[in-house]
């Protein structure tokens, strides 16, 4: 999605559209993201001032039990754009166009919005039980017969009695 500024011809509005990106998983590898992008604008003086939101689900493993999962996730996005020499060396928040360029990419803002609303870790439900170290079986649907063997380094602490 590119915002052509010279399409802003009112102050204030509003532009809705859509936006793929990709996001990285750890355990799921590389997600495609498609997301709904809602950006408010008011310009003044030549300086367009973008505020977004981002809607998304973002369709990933549990990172517990590798069972697919759908997380909702929303982010926001605020930036200002202008033309010429930034005032104050400009920032992270600001967008520097040449007097010539008028077309505004959303997908980096995007991408980013997506990338810091993506929980860390993403459970299917609060109470997984993940899957078993020993043989791999989903414990949610049901139990193994692996046996607990324990740790050999904590055996001298089972013989201590607490009166």
């Amino acid at each position: 999605m590119i915002i052509d500024l010279r399409e802003l011809v009112h102050l204030r509005g509003d532009i809705e559209g859509d936006v793929v990106t990709r996001v990285d998983d750890p355990v799921a590898g590389e997600l495609i993201v498609p997301c709904h992008v809602t950006v408010d604008y008011r310009q003044s003086q030549g300086t367009f001032y973008l505020h977004g939101s981002v809607d998304a689900d973002v369709g990933t493993v549990c990172h517990r039990c590798l069972e697919p999962v759908t997380s909702r996730v929303s982010g926001v996005f605020d930036v200002i754009v202008r033309r010429g020499v930034a005032e104050g060396g400009g920032g992270d928040d600001m967008i520097i166009l040449a007097s010539h360029e008028h077309e505004v990419p959303l997908e980096p803002l995007v991408h980013e919005a997506v990338v810091v609303s993506v929980p860390m870790v993403v459970a299917c439900r609060d109470d997984c039980k993940g899957l078993c170290p020993g043989c791999g079986t989903n414990l949610n649907a049901g139990s193994c017969t692996c046996k607990d063997k324990g740790d050999s380094r904590w055996d001298a602490l089972r013989d201590v009695k607490l009166d």
